[in-house]
């Protein structure tokens, strides 16, 4: 699935809503799936805590959160538009 255009915006606000859903409780992993394939990114840090979806994944010790993350990019630097 294309990932349509997008303001910067609209897809700062995706990233903010993946970051929401990775800290959900309970979590919902078709949740965080729906919000990457949008074009949240996963490379994203908080600004308020500097914390990517990955860190959130592994500080809840989230193998599944961290694996569908990882499948999408969050390895890449920021900068690098992931």
């Amino acid at each position: 699935m294309a990932v349509e255009e997008k303001s910067y915006q609209d897809l700062k606000e995706l990233s903010k809503r993946l970051l929401k859903a990775c800290k959900a409780n309970p979590l919902d992993l078709a949740e965080v799936e729906k919000l990457i394939e949008a074009g949240a990114s996963t490379t994203y840090a908080a600004a308020w805590s500097g914390k990517t979806p990955l860190e959130v994944a592994c500080s809840r010790n989230s193998v599944p959160l961290a694996k569908i993350l990882i499948a999408h990019g969050a390895l890449k630097n920021p900068g690098e538009g992931g």
